[in-house]
């Protein structure tokens, strides 16, 4: 993302940046990234902004200044809880059946992140040592998925069993907060280059 956000600036102003720009972008998206694990989307935002200044001051052969980058890190922090808490309202407000989907694409989402391959979102029965059965959501290489969103959303009595009895079957639960966090560091990461757009640097 940071890669891409550094491209869409570029592409705008009509000329490439260098090597050090998107090699930079691609070290601030990646640290805000690994931010997402605290929770705050301020601080996704505001890690993205400085480490991507940083970075490309360093690998661009400029001498570093802290003043562009606690100013990245406030634009930075800004936008990421700006849209974060937007991300997190509107996705609280989705009806059910939206919700139901995008807890089902985030899991497609995930697979796809952890190397294994979504077989079939086809439910069909899932028979239990016990003898019952339930509906996974999604079956994958590897594992049997069953997907959830929202604050109030919970295991059924089958799904509880299934997740105890057998090893294979992994349980995604998406929470508002969790769409805000990933809203949070996509905008950032365009945020940030548009901001550094209109910075001189110092060679």
């Amino acid at each position: 993302m940071g890669i891409g956000g550094q491209a869409a600036t570029d592409f705008s102003r009509g000329r490439p940046g260098s090597a050090g720009d998107y090699l930079g972008a691609g070290i601030g998206g990646l640290t805000a990234a690994l931010m997402i694990r605290n929770g705050r989307a301020r601080y996704v935002g505001a890690a993205n902004g400085s480490v991507t200044s940083l970075a490309q001051d360093a690998l661009n052969d400029r001498a570093l200044s802290i003043d562009r980058a606690r100013k990245a890190a406030a634009v930075g922090a800004v936008v990421g809880s700006g849209s974060g808490l937007a991300g997190r309202i509107y996705s609280n407000s989705m009806k059910r059946a939206a919700k139901e989907r995008l807890g089902e694409n985030a899991s497609l989402l995930r697979t796809w992140a952890r190397g294994d391959k979504t077989l079939t979102t086809k439910k069909t029965r899932e028979y239990l040592p016990n003898r019952k059965y339930t509906y996974p959501d999604q079956r994958t290489s590897r594992e049997l998925v069953e997907s959830k969103f929202g604050i109030a959303a919970r295991l059924s009595r089958r799904q509880l069993e299934a997740s105890q009895m057998l090893e294979n079957y992994r349980v995604d639960h998406l929470l508002p907060e969790d769409i805000g966090l990933a809203i949070s560091l996509l905008s950032s990461t365009l945020g940030i280059p548009i901001y550094k757009r209109g910075v001189n640097p110092t060679p």
